[in-house]
């Protein structure tokens, strides 16, 4: 593992909390994980991540701890947000779409056919789950 989860959090935290004060909810959260994608998710670490991801999708043990990590990291989003003052469900509601944007943004940019830097995969990603999440609360 490249960072340990404790470090990789406090990152994100502090990114989200660096977010402009007018920024909303998914909005930080964005923010953070831009940030995040700038310290990990990097030229150099591109392969090595494609390949990691092709072990843990072999291995059931292994996909159970990335999904744990992945709760954690959601948590740590949550707490951020929250944090900066926002209402405890929306910071939740919040750090759920953008462990979904995450997840979008990663599957992504291991694509080798796809040479986009993080941070544009997670901007994108950020503006397609906030989407979906406006056409599904605006559906019948």
């Amino acid at each position: 593992m490249l960072f340990g989860e404790d470090v990789l959090t406090g990152h994100l935290d502090a990114a989200i909390a660096a977010a402009p004060v007018d920024a909303g909810a998914l909005e930080a959260v964005g923010c953070g994980l831009e940030a995040l994608g700038g310290l990990v998710f990097t030229p150099e670490y591109r392969e090595f991540a494609a390949r990691r991801r092709a072990v843990i999708e072999a291995h059931a043990d292994l996909r159970e701890r990335e999904a744990l990590k992945g709760v954690s990291l959601t948590a740590a989003m949550a707490c951020a947000v929250a944090g900066r003052g926002v209402e405890v469900l929306v910071a939740e509601a919040a750090a759920q779409l953008g462990a979904l944007a995450l997840r979008r943004a990663y599957e992504r940019w291991c694509d080798v056919a796809n040479n986009d830097e993080f941070g544009v995969l997670v901007r994108r990603s950020v503006s397609e789950v906030r989407g979906a999440a406006a056409v599904a609360a605006a559906a019948p």
